[in-house]
């Protein structure tokens, strides 16, 4: 009887690809991790904040917490975001502006729990402390820029991830795009990542390099970078209570 051999070199040579396609461990950064819990607890002071002025801080528009006229920061809410989306696509987003041109492949990532979805934040929000008893302000066209609170330097910068479960995500992913629509690509980006969160709030590292022109390297890790950064003010005013 004629043996049939075709069929298991076919299925061999896929898992030999697959296995080509995994990014070796030395190319992963190390496994940390900084669970904040389901209720986010933030006290720390502001390192460039105006002397006097005290702010609100909201999280989708709602108040979470505020800055003192010393630039002492304080939040406290068990508010989650109301919008969660796959994780890959919220801690891998390429460093060109929205809108340009993109296109990703090589996606190893993996999520060890395919379900979970999180929601990161860049920034927290800022806004006047309102005036009891005084009405809302006409709403200014074009909308100013929003004042923020951001944790940045250098390279580095600190997100607030919050997670619907505990996911453990490990891999690399590639892209490359064109900063305008139709061009031959003129940039690409790599971004590694082993990053343990838990279910609630979690701290993450991203640190962004470009070693070439128009080529960035993104790796994203839990937990504070070697030297934790300072809150910093973006600077746009606040505008008028209300």
């Amino acid at each position: 009887m004629r043996r049939r051999t075709g069929l298991p070199l076919i299925l061999l040579a896929l898992v030999l690809a697959a296995c080509q396609q995994q990014p070796r461990p030395e190319e992963l950064p190390l496994l940390r991790e900084a669970a904040l819990g389901e209720t986010l607890t933030l006290t720390a002071p502001v390192e460039n904040w105006p002397a006097g002025q005290v702010a609100e801080v909201r999280l989708e528009g709602q108040p979470i917490g505020r800055v003192s006229a010393q630039g002492l920061l304080t939040v406290s809410t068990d508010r989650r975001p109301s919008t969660l989306s796959v994780p890959q696509e919220t801690l891998l987003r390429p460093v060109p502006l929205a809108g340009q041109e993109r296109r990703c492949r090589m996606n190893t990532v993996t999520a060890s729990d395919p379900a979970a979805r999180v929601s990161g934040l860049d920034a927290l929000d800022l806004g006047p402390v309102p005036v009891p008893g005084q009405g809302l302000q006409p709403q200014l066209s074009p909308v100013p820029p929003t004042p923020q609170l951001w944790r940045t330097q250098g390279e580095d910068r600190t997100l607030l991830v919050y997670a619907d479960r505990d996911v453990r995500l490990r891999g690399r992913k590639d892209c490359v795009g064109s900063h305008w629509y139709g061009v031959q690509p003129e940039w690409t980006q790599t971004s590694s990542i082993h990053l343990q969160l838990r279910r609630g709030w979690n701290t993450v590292t991203v640190t962004a390099s470009a070693p070439a022109q128009d080529r960035f390297v993104l790796t994203v890790q839990g937990g504070e970078a070697p030297e934790a950064r300072p809150w910093q003010y973006s600077g746009v005013p606040l505008g008028q209570p209300r």
